[in-house]
């Protein structure tokens, strides 16, 4: 089975649907809510846009085996659950429609792992962990915005909630450190806050995961100063020509003792240039520590 790359034509296609369905959004939830005139036209344009959203997340639970994203692989199939229902709430009466707002902003998140992959930030000045704790706070803040959003309109209702009551509670409830102070009263603020806890506790591991297993990337300079660290000065191991020695070595050590393994510095000696993404591949997380040197010991130059 092969892994599909999502084309950016189909990432800018599933944008533009999902900004459509979010500006429909504000505007039955805030200005006119036409769907009680029963306007079959707009149903069906609604209906169209949502179909985006439901293959893609069919493509991704389709991949998800290949690509052996175990949390990953649930959340998305969480959230492709989620989204069938959608095509529903659209023709159902308003006070659940603002359970589809959430779902759709919900969705934005993929955009956000989407970009990570752009040759745009490949390019970019930033690390790639710096890069996933950018996208993880916007994530988290979006998340929390919308959820205060649904929150203050669901129970408008019964209590006069603030925009700041709603946000308070959400940070409570992400915390777990909620003692009942606020509580959704209404139906549709009770279903909202326990696809918001779901939603986190699948969200939350993937997130983890991404932030502390990211690839180490290899170095290609080594310098006489990393040489007289003390920390260093006496755990440099010379590979040699073949970096096929390198991810043998490195399980043999890393088998006998991992604290002597922390602060070992590999330096690779070669002639030849070295595919960086497939020493990365080879070496795991393990790869920050390996040092690339390019020329030989008989080079006076070198």
């Amino acid at each position: 089975m092969v892994i599909r790359n999502t084309s950016i034509q189909w990432e800018a296609i599933l944008l533009v649907a999902l900004c459509l369905l979010v500006c429909i959004v504000g505007i039955r939830t805030y200005l006119y809510d036409w769907a009680w005139s029963h306007n079959t036209l707009l149903t069906v344009v609604e209906v169209f846009l949502n179909l985006f959203i439901v293959i893609d997340y069919t493509r991704n639970i389709m991949d998800a085996p290949v690509k052996s994203y175990f949390i990953t692989s649930i959340y998305g199939c969480f959230n492709f659950l989620a989204g069938l229902p959608v095509i529903v709430v659209t023709i159902v009466p308003k006070q659940y429609f603002l359970v589809y707002f959430f779902v759709v902003e919900l969705r934005t998140f993929f955009f956000f792992l989407f970009l990570r992959n752009m040759k745009l930030w490949k390019e970019a000045f930033m690390e790639r962990r710096e890069r996933e704790i950018m996208i993880t706070v916007a994530e988290l803040v979006l998340f929390v915005f919308s959820f205060g959003c649904l929150f203050t309109n669901t129970e408008r209702s019964v209590v006069e909630y603030t925009l700041i009551d709603s946000l308070y509670f959400a940070f409570v409830t992400v915390t777990t450190v909620g003692y009942g102070d606020l509580s959704a009263q209404t139906q549709a603020g009770r279903f909202a806050t326990t696809y918001y806890i779901v939603s986190i506790l699948f969200w939350l591991p993937s997130k983890l995961t991404r932030l502390f297993s990211m690839p180490a990337k290899p170095k290609d300079h080594f310098t006489q100063e990393q040489l007289v660290k003390r920390a260093q000065a006496e755990h440099v191991v010379i590979i040699g020509y073949f970096k096929e020695f390198l991810p043998l070595l490195i399980s043999e050590l890393k088998e006998g003792s991992s604290d002597y393994l922390q602060d070992t510095v590999f330096v690779l000696l070669t002639q030849e240039s070295i595919d960086l993404r497939e020493l990365q591949r080879m070496c795991g997380r393990f790869a920050s520590h390996v040092q690339i040197i390019y020329g030989t010991p008989i080079s006076s130059i070198s």
